[in-house]
């Protein structure tokens, strides 16, 4: 079982606390920057003192 296959079993037997969902794909470039013009314009106003994670689910 590779890393991926591990963390998709805990991640699905609940060994996370709370549960994710995967994304099933690669974080590109172009997520990233989405995040950040989403939390640099307007309707990122009102978020302060936030960790956002952007990882496809796996952290």
């Amino acid at each position: 079982m590779d890393k991926t296959e591990q963390r998709r079993a805990l991640i699905m037997a609940g060994a996370s606390g709370i549960g994710a969902v995967l994304a099933e794909r690669a974080v590109e470039p172009e997520d990233i920057a989405d995040t950040i013009l989403f939390l640099a314009g307007p309707a990122g106003r009102s978020i302060t003192g936030q960790f956002i994670g952007v990882d496809g689910g796996f952290e």
